[in-house]
């Protein structure tokens, strides 16, 4: 399948020219310093998440924002394509970040429908970078970033947990911070995958109804809920012979967890459902979905416990039917 690849750009074209814009053809090779041509590898993309890390330490520097102290998000087992939505939330969180900034908007990469692999992420995070530097020339902030060297022991979890990181200090910068809205939009994305996966199951509740609605949540108590569900989603795939991310709970980053936090586990938590649905001979995505206007945690922890009650059809179904990725409808 051809890939195409939409990054439209409006007047800034100086800042077009700050940063190298690889476009790698199917996700497959990029352009090295000589010229030639090499797979793009998850050390390659490492250096590049770095370097997005130290340009947005020089933002920080000159905006006079605090340092993100957030320990690293505690993952394993990261494949490309939890990696990738990593990506697409650096995208859209530095296309707001530089909106803020510039007033220039552009438009988020199309994402493949296939396989997803290193130098597709490479892509999606070289165009957050130029958003980055957009927002730097505007600044006019003259120190040149440091990159690192390359370093061959670098797998997709150490690229996951690098961009996460970056997407906090992205978080610190924007002045509108990304919010509940934000997270329930995400989350009925999930729903929308959740409903095409019950599809193959016939019987079963594609959109249950909505939980009793809780006062008074938190953040803290979305994340928390997001991840039982990410844990559901390893559990099924399993169960389906598939290898999935693993997430641990960490006491200390739930009770900090603010609502970019919570967007991040919503990410993975639809990178992981995007990867059954891709299992699936001629599946199709769920509609688009838009923004729900203002809502608060409560709205979101009831939104995901939605997801939930899918999910926990799901485990039951695929248990006793362990081939339905293979088999198609049961």
């Amino acid at each position: 399948m051809r890939c195409r690849h939409k990054i439209v750009l409006t007047s800034a074209l100086a800042c077009s020219l700050l940063t190298s814009a690889v476009v790698v053809g199917q996700g497959a090779a990029g352009p090295n310093e000589s010229g030639n041509t090499k797979l793009i590898e998850p050390p390659d993309v490492y250096v590049l998440v770095m370097l997005v890390h130290a340009e947005l330490d020089l933002i920080r520097v000159e905006l006079g924002k605090p340092v993100n102290r957030q320990a690293d998000l505690r993952v394993e087992e990261a494949a490309p394509r939890d990696v990738y939505f990593q990506a697409v939330t650096m995208f859209r969180k530095a296309e707001r970040f530089c909106y803020e900034q510039t007033r220039e908007h552009n438009e988020i990469p199309e994402i493949p429908n296939r396989d997803l692999l290193p130098a597709d992420v490479y892509e999606m995070v070289d165009g957050a970078l130029l958003r980055i530097r957009c927002v730097k020339h505007r600044l006019n902030t003259p120190e040149r970033a440091v990159g690192i060297e390359r370093d061959d022991s670098k797998t997709p979890t150490d690229v996951f947990k690098a961009i996460v990181q970056a997407n906090r200090t992205l978080n610190i910068l924007m002045q509108k911070k990304f919010s509940p809205s934000d997270v329930y939009q995400e989350v009925t994305l999930a729903i929308g995958y959740g409903a095409k996966l019950l599809e193959e199951f016939p019987g079963t509740t594609r959109i249950p109804d909505d939980p009793t609605f809780e006062r008074k949540k938190k953040p803290s108590d979305v994340y928390e809920r997001l991840v039982r569900c990410s844990r559901k989603l390893r559990k099924i795939a399993e169960s389906s012979g598939l290898k999935m991310i693993e997430l641990a709970e960490d006491e200390e980053t739930v009770s900090v967890a603010q609502p970019s936090d919570v967007y991040d586990i919503a990410s993975l938590v639809v990178a992981q459902l995007v990867h059954l649905q891709n299992q699936i001979a001629g599946s199709t995505p769920p509609r688009a979905v838009f923004n729900p206007g203002l809502k608060i945690p409560s709205d979101v922890y009831q939104r995901v416990g939605i997801l939930e009650a899918q999910l926990d059809q799901l485990e039951s179904e695929s248990s006793n039917n362990p081939d339905w990725l293979k088999t198609g409808k049961n």
